[in-house]
């Protein structure tokens, strides 16, 4: 039976912590480990942690006398912890799914070439867990190569959910930890450096609950439009310049393509936004992607913002919502009562 680490890094998740552990230790088929590292928690994190560890043997647990963060808490895991062939980061307020771990390892032995698998997630509150996911005996999935990967990257950003990818264990030791440079996309920093060593599976089937509630931890970042946009181009060039060693064309063309792509989009936060400084830092942003985006369709825009005033474009944005438009990378297939919840990027032909 195929063994699999279960890094869970908690930091005053201690309310939601006994449903996450329990969701991996019912996993089937798998011989699971789960390591929980709780990061200095104030609340009952450390004795929940305790009672879990001694009631299962597969449980085990260590806790920082100060706090170190979630990136040197992430890295202690997966570089000095994790000892299984396949590990998993999961935050300790998320859960998977029944037989989620089966169906990512089903597609990793089948396949070598293969350095991680991940699938479709489920954003849920804080309540308890869903019932109603079926546990798929054998997994819908494509192979991607790492090229396409990188591509969806630089084109669209993270498109995995965290919890759903299972990585293995040798090849992300290999590639070093989390980038502590990239605090908010440093999963997808990981992403794209095990893409330019390896092929990328992807599952249709939903693999991890993801809890969005008032304290997530990067609630404050997804506040801003631009933060988002500029550290995408960073993470996206620092791979490029890092880790792109055969030096592949299509690799060149993507950050190219992505420059373009981020410019118009920091142009729609120029228009959306209603704070001075932030349009200017969107318009400086947009000029250092794409000088020619002064010629574009988005400078119509622009002026026509100016024309019209922003209550214009907030009801056409509210306008856009009430017909369940998204920008997410959404499972393909999916109708529009599950776009809000269920994410991910399923590759279409």
């Amino acid at each position: 039976m195929s063994a699999v680490d279960v890094i869970v890094p908690c930091y005053n998740y201690g309310r939601f912590l006994t449903s996450c552990v329990d969701s991996v230790l019912s996993q089937r088929d798998i011989d699971v480990r789960v390591l929980i590292i709780d990061d200095a928690s104030s609340d009952n994190t450390a004795a929940i942690s305790e009672e879990l560890a001694s009631k299962d043997a597969r449980v085990s647990f260590r806790r920082h006398q100060v706090n170190k963060g979630l990136i040197k808490t992430a890295n202690e895991g997966v570089l000095e912890w994790a000892r299984a062939p396949y590990n998993l980061l999961l935050s300790a307020d998320d859960a998977l799914t029944p037989g989620s771990l089966a169906r990512a390892i089903y597609v990793l032995e089948q396949y070598p070439e293969v350095g991680m698998v991940y699938g479709m997630g489920r954003r849920i509150d804080d309540g308890p867990l869903p019932s109603d996911v079926l546990d798929a005996a054998t997994p819908t999935y494509r192979i991607l190569s790492g090229s396409r990967f990188l591509k969806k990257c630089c084109e669209y950003g993270n498109g995995v959910p965290t919890p759903t990818a299972v990585v293995r264990t040798r090849l992300q030791q290999s590639t070093g930890g989390y980038c502590a440079k990239f605090p908010q996309t440093s999963d997808m920093e990981m992403w794209m450096r095990i893409a330019t060593l390896s092929s990328i599976a992807v599952i249709r089937d939903t693999q991890a609950y993801y809890r969005w509630h008032g304290e997530n931890m990067s609630k404050e970042y997804f506040h801003s439009k631009l933060i988002i946009l500029k550290e995408h181009a960073a993470t996206c060039e620092h791979v490029h310049a890092e880790w792109n060693s055969d030096k592949t064309p299509e690799f060149d063309l993507c950050i190219k393509e992505m420059k373009k792509l981020l410019a118009k989009d920091a142009i729609s936060a120029a228009i959306d936004t209603g704070d001075s400084q932030e349009y200017r830092n969107s318009i400086v942003f947009a000029d250092e992607m794409d000088p020619f985006w002064r010629t574009s369709v988005g400078s119509l825009r622009l002026r026509l913002k100016r024309m019209l005033g922003s209550t214009f474009w907030r009801k056409l944005r509210q306008l856009k919502k009430s017909f369940g438009y998204s920008g997410a990378w959404i499972a393909s297939g999916a109708d529009v009562a599950q776009l809000s919840r269920t994410f991910g990027w399923w590759p279409t032909d």
